[in-house]
């Protein structure tokens, strides 16, 4: 089922057997849905056909990592790999993009990384100390911007600092967007609503019945 921000209407599709498969771990991407947790390779379902297929992961880098599914700016298909702890300075958050090398075969492509400790740094996270946690999550892929969450916090203390942050797939630019209350959050984009869309004689006319209520 698909909620429509616009009209707060559910949409409902066929229903296909994922065998065991949690749709929480899945993204949409495209059209198709990819599930790349848990798996030596990524299960995808096509919504207008509903049938399953098979794709291979991108190669694995060092340790265990988190991947998570998206689409780039010209909608390529991307895998975004977020190492599990201990995180170290070698640590790194890489994208793979799937695209079609000399001899025309379709394969994952390393684009880029982006190295944790330029993360702590923005963040102000000494990860380096042992009493320290550090936990980057990938929350979501929209449109070439990769949305995740940087968590530090002190063990015994039990305070925790929780960033959302952006990294764009095409300038490499990594944004500090805010402080988030809770690990569950998920980012999405929605229409701007024509009535926050100001013009300088809105808010002329906004200041103006502020005062005269205050008198």
């Amino acid at each position: 089922m698909v909620l429509s921000s616009d009209t707060s209407k559910w949409q409902i599709f066929p229903w296909v057997d994922i065998d065991g498969l949690w749709p929480q771990t899945a993204k949409l991407v495209n059209g198709c849905i990819y599930w790349t947790i848990g798996m030596n390779d990524a299960r995808v379902l096509n919504t207008a056909t509903m049938q399953f297929s098979r794709m291979d992961k991108p190669p694995r880098r060092r340790g265990n990592e988190i991947l998570t599914a998206g689409k780039t700016k010209d909608g390529r298909l991307c895998v975004v790999c977020a190492p599990l702890g201990p995180l170290t300075f070698e640590s790194v958050l890489a994208v793979w993009i799937r695209r079609a090398d000399d001899d025309g075969v379709e394969r994952w492509m390393l684009d880029k990384s982006l190295p944790l400790q330029e993360i702590a740094g923005i963040v102000r996270c000494e990860f380096k100390e042992d009493n320290v946690k550090y936990q980057v999550t990938v929350r979501t892929i929209i449109d070439g911007f990769v949305y995740f969450s940087a968590y530090c916090g002190v063990w015994q203390h039990h305070h925790s600092t929780l960033w959302l942050l952006s990294f764009c797939l095409e300038t490499a630019a990594l944004n500090k967007l805010g402080r988030i209350l809770s690990g569950v959050s998920y980012p999405y984009i929605m229409p701007w609503p024509c009535s926050l869309v100001g013009t300088q004689q809105a808010n002329q006319l906004i200041q103006l019945k502020t005062h005269n209520s205050l008198l």
